[in-house]
């Protein structure tokens, strides 16, 4: 691959809500005090141009305690800011300001400008609540409702939504597209990915750039490349980054590193600037160790240009280098990272477990710990593997509390591990009780923990748990057929 691969620019008074104390039990006060605005009047345009320099405390203290004759421009940019810095807090009362000093309900710009607020700041109970409350809704209203399921990963109520739109005779215009395909990714529904693209068709929006865009994002995470990339060639005029990260993402979140590549350089070619997105698509092709210099020319590429680097590209930088074994630079990365999120500390986590370097992520784990983050799952899987291979039963029983406190231990993965960690540290009659708690079991957990007893010297509970395994149709893999081998040699030699 040439050098230049890897040349990287960048350029009154009455209510929405039917019962309004719904809303005070989002809080954590059972009471939703309404604030203390400050009384000096101003002039509308002056708290939009507050709210534009981003300045959320400023913006509160500037908006009018009385109604007023534009409510829509004065709350309207207030909510934008509350959805930007995902502020639900401020966002709440900002709700009740409203509700005190206008009619909102008879807004149903102020109403789906509530609406996309609760969503961008994760709170789609009240975003229903308030989509539930207006009674002429418009279409930027449902896409406002749509948007919020989508960010917060719900595609069961995206599905729910488009059909009551269909139902109801809604008609969808080029906004409306993306999210919906962005569900149909999320549910990997090929059905009715294609569906929604027919409609795109019928109603002439499959020129339009950002429904291009989600097509092929749609077909790529439905496992139809050919589809994605037959898309991408139809784009006549081919001047949007978006769409070359679009499809450059497609190949590389599909392994299928080369191509994803070789469309990087044609996008260099056709002389556009690369942006962050461009920047994480490579170097997630760049995963392959085989690629792994090419990954380290983008690295230097990225340090070259100050836009690139962000906390999205140094997190994709950190697990290139996990996958490419290269754990110095990995952590090197991370630690240049101004704020480290979970995701981070769980790529550099997981990639000590990778790389059989056990110990280095137990005492990874401790800074983790001191930093102040809560283990997730990731978290908690990453460190039970350590313990298993290390034999550091104290620590594994620790983690396993704190799985059972949070809940984690019902988790089909976790409980997977917590078997296989006690099976390694000889503590059969834990592993037994791990197993038993799982609601849900897998091959992997009847394989697992039938491995545990016989390789412990457990050979009757082993058949014992083998005739289960039988009585309810699981499929033997070959795995669990050496696990009752050991077993029945363990008794050969017993007898």
């Amino acid at each position: 691959m040439p050098a230049s691969l890897v040349h990287l620019h960048t350029n009154n008074c009455s209510s929405i809500f039917a019962h309004p104390p719904m809303l005070i039990q989002t809080q954590i006060n059972p009471t939703l005090k309404i604030p203390s605005f400050s009384r000096k009047p101003i002039q509308t345009h002056t708290l939009k141009d507050i709210c534009l320099r981003g300045n959320l405390k400023e913006a509160f203290q500037s908006l009018p305690v009385s109604s007023n004759d534009h409510p829509d421009e004065t709350y309207a940019p207030v909510l934008e800011l509350c959805a930007q810095k995902k502020a639900l807090s401020q966002g709440l009362q900002i709700h009740a300001h409203m509700i005190k000093s206008c009619s909102v309900s008879e807004s149903v710009f102020l109403a789906t400008k509530l609406v996309f607020m609760y969503g961008k700041c994760g709170s789609v109970r009240n975003a229903e609540k308030v989509f539930d409350q207006i009674g002429q809704r418009s279409i930027f209203t449902w896409n406002a409702m749509i948007g919020a399921y989508v960010s917060n990963g719900k595609p069961f109520e995206v599905l729910q939504t488009y059909k009551e739109m269909r139902v109801l005779g809604v008609p969808l215009y080029a906004y409306s597209f993306p999210s919906l395909l962005k569900a149909s990714g999320l549910l990997k529904n090929l059905y009715l990915g294609a569906e929604i693209h027919g409609l795109a068709v019928k109603f002439g929006y499959d020129s339009t750039v950002c429904v291009v865009n989600s097509l092929v994002a749609m077909y790529a995470k439905c496992d139809d490349l050919f589809g994605a990339r037959r898309l991408f060639g139809r784009i006549d005029q081919k001047d949007d980054v978006v769409s070359w990260n679009s499809i450059i993402s497609a190949y590389s979140s599909n392994g299928r590193s080369m191509e994803a590549l070789e469309l990087f350089r044609e996008m260099q070619k056709a002389g556009l600037d690369s942006n962050t997105y461009t920047a994480v698509a490579c170097l997630q092709a760049c995963g392959d160790y085989s690629f792994r210099k090419l990954g380290k020319e983008i690295h230097a590429a990225v340090l070259k240009s100050a836009q690139l680097l962000d906390a999205y590209v140094a997190g994709a930088l950190v697990a290139m280098y996990v996958r490419c074994c290269k754990m110095s630079e990995a952590v090197r990365t991370f630690n240049k990272l101004e704020e480290k999120d979970k995701v981070a500390w769980n790529s550099v986590l997981t990639g000590f477990i990778q790389n059989g370097m056990c110990s280095e992520a137990l005492h990874f784990f401790h800074d983790f710990q001191n930093a102040g983050e809560k283990p997730d799952q990731v978290t908690v899987i990453s460190i039970l593997v350590a313990c298993g291979r290390m034999g550091y039963l104290l620590n594994g029983m620790e983690l396993h509390a704190y799985a059972i406190k949070i809940g984690f231990d019902l988790d089909l993965q976790v409980g997977n591990t917590l078997i296989d960690m006690y099976a390694k540290c000889s503590c059969v009659n834990y592993m037994g009780y791990a197993f038993n708690r799982m609601p849900d079991k897998d091959l992997i957990s009847w394989t697992t923990v039938i491995a545990g007893y016989a390789q412990n010297s457990y050979a009757l509970k082993a058949f014992e748990l083998f005739r289960e395994v039988q009585l309810i149709d699981i499929d033997v893999d070959p795995m669990m057929i050496g696990s009752i081998l050991l077993a029945c040699s363990e008794l050969a030699c017993v007898s």
